[in-house]
């Protein structure tokens, strides 16, 4: 009985009893024991170098990241030049004539007022239409950019209001200052007054407009300058090859200030404010404050862009003008009945 039981017991306690621990099997760690922990931080080389690669890459993308910005920019200008140019179609179909380019520079804004002081001052009645309006062309068209209420507005309320359509991004924030007591908005863009030379060495003198599309009224019974331009009639070179509004050159160190031709405002009639002439260079902004434009640049087309200006034709298509197209080609661009040809490869 006794060989029995350890028979039977001997299995069962071998199976609960504690093993000894191996020689070789790890120690337990003990919790309050520190840990090592290797740690190794950039070299003064590794952080250097890691630098200049950023700063090349830096440096290579900043230029493509600006070109891709003013081509934007570029873009968003030859948009506000097709909506010029709708613009004018729509005047045209209502009133079955271009804009004009107004009387001439400060002319006070006509209405259809009881009195000739009334109708002189702008703030009685209702503002007249081309070609019996001495406001210029971008005052003009305001109906027709959904700007309505605008330019029934009282005088005082339409001159410091700027019309985004009416300014190039590239060129900044839209300007507005004051000028002889009152705040006026600027403007970009200007009307093509032709490729006359006419009052070419007179500052605020130049052109008459007989050839161009914005073309100059007359408010003397006894004066008169180029016939109202209707689309399909005077424009005789063709609507897909006569310039209609392009953009202006400006100085561009004195932006938001005075300058020649950039101190009347949107409004503003026969000036170079509001026109410009195809008998002159187009000529890239100045960025020096200290240069004093000469009538042939303060009269010229141009631009903030690099190489080229934007304009609108009288078909309402827009494109890019290199500065160094040839003169004598701009002034067929700018001449709606000159009779000749160019190739638009030309520009």
């Amino acid at each position: 009985m006794k060989m029995f039981r350890s028979r039977i017991s001997s299995p069962l306690s071998s199976r609960h009893a504690p093993r000894k621990a191996s020689r070789h099997a790890p120690r337990k760690a003990s919790r309050h024991a520190p840990r090592k922990v290797s740690l190794r931080g950039f070299t003064l080389v590794e952080l250097l170098v890691v630098i200049a690669i950023i700063g090349i890459l830096v440096a290579l993308l900043l230029p493509a990241i600006q070109a891709a910005r003013e081509a934007a920019r570029r873009t968003q200008c030859l948009n506000n030049l097709k909506q010029i140019g709708l613009a004018f179609q729509l005047h045209a179909d209502a009133q079955e004539i271009f804009p004009t380019g107004g009387f001439g520079q400060w002319a006070k804004r006509m209405t259809d007022g009881t009195s000739p002081k009334e109708r002189e001052f702008g703030n009685r009645g209702r503002p007249l239409i081309a070609p019996k309006q001495n406001w210029g062309w971008a005052y003009q068209i305001l109906p027709y950019i959904e700007q309505q209420a605008l330019w029934g507005s009282r005088v005082e309320d339409v001159l410091p209001v700027p019309v985004a359509a009416y300014f190039c991004p590239t060129r900044g924030p839209n300007r507005v200052f004051e000028v002889q007591g009152g705040m006026r908005a600027m403007i970009d863009y200007a009307g093509n007054g032709g490729s006359s030379n006419a009052g070419a060495s007179a500052y605020a003198m130049m052109g008459n407009g007989k050839d161009g599309v914005v073309v100059r009224v007359s408010n003397h019974p006894n004066v008169t300058y180029g016939p109202t331009v209707i689309p399909g009639r005077q424009i005789e070179d063709g609507t897909s090859f006569t310039l209609m509004v392009g953009e202006k050159n400006l100085n561009d160190a004195l932006l938001g200030g005075r300058q020649g031709n950039d101190d009347a405002g949107f409004t503003e009639g026969w000036d170079h404010d509001t026109i410009r002439w195809g008998y002159f260079q187009p000529t890239p902004d100045s960025t020096d404050s200290s240069f004093e434009p000469p009538v042939p640049v303060l009269s010229a087309f141009g631009s903030s862009h690099a190489g080229v200006f934007n304009a609108t034709f009288c078909d309402g298509s827009v494109r890019s003008i290199t500065y160094d197209v040839d003169l004598a080609v701009f002034k067929l661009v700018c001449s709606r009945d000159d009779g000749s040809v160019y190739n638009m490869n030309e520009l």
